[in-house]
């Protein structure tokens, strides 16, 4: 066991804030490796929602590390560096876990359909400052509720160049590799005056999706 380990943390009045720095140090690793795997995994999106959970887990991880040691003033030595490294990483990997479920449901519920049934199956997903991207796989039953829920509709002349620009790829989105996708887009208008397209590239024989939100 090295020193450190051993070593209590100082008392809250000389050491708070290098206990802050510490768990929260400890807290941004273990939320960002935890978040690239679920990332990996397609639970989580990449962009402002990996941002955002990792910036709760290390808040949540300063908030139930540093109140108890600031509290517990005169038994501050019972905590260690070795502890409250162990707490901060556990707390961070279940917060992170906890909010890519949240967000990602919450995402389908919001952008997709109110009701998220099972089968579906998040390959990738990325959200960005204007607009949300997802390639994920479906039942067709499923995939056909979407569209009956979205008002999605094959395009018009009109919206063909909305067609064309979503079938560019760019990293992990390649509508144009399936064969035969069909494409269904909406267009409309928002309560506070802005415009907004949402359009699918479905793959019937894969039963493959990849779907778009912009403004």
């Amino acid at each position: 066991m090295d020193e450190s380990s051993k070593n209590p943390v100082p008392k809250v009045s000389k050491g708070l804030i290098a206990t802050a720095l510490f768990c929260g140090g400890m807290a941004l690793i273990a939320s960002y490796s935890t978040a690239l795997l679920v990332c990996y995994l397609g639970f989580l999106f990449s962009g402002l929602d990996t941002g955002f959970a990792i910036l709760v887990a290390i808040v949540i991880v300063l908030f139930t590390t540093i109140l108890p040691v600031a509290i517990l003033q005169p038994q501050a030595h019972q905590f260690t560096w070795r502890s409250l490294g162990i707490q901060s990483s556990l707390i961070a990997m279940v917060v992170v876990g906890f909010m890519a479920w949240f967000l990602t449901r919450s995402f389908f519920e919001h952008n997709f359909i109110k009701l998220v049934p099972k089968g579906i199956h998040v390959h990738h997903g990325r959200t960005v400052m204007f607009g949300s991207f997802v390639h994920f796989s479906a039942p067709p039953e499923v995939v056909t509720a979407i569209i009956q829920a979205r008002q999605l509709a094959p395009p018009s002349e009109a919206q063909a160049s909305a067609q064309e620009r979503s079938r560019a790829p760019w990293g992990w989105w390649n509508p144009a590799r399936m064969s035969n996708p069909r494409f269904f887009v909406r267009q409309r208008k928002s309560d506070t005056g802005q415009y907004w397209t949402q359009g699918i590239w479905v793959n019937d024989a894969t039963n493959e999706v990849y779907a778009y939100t912009s403004s």
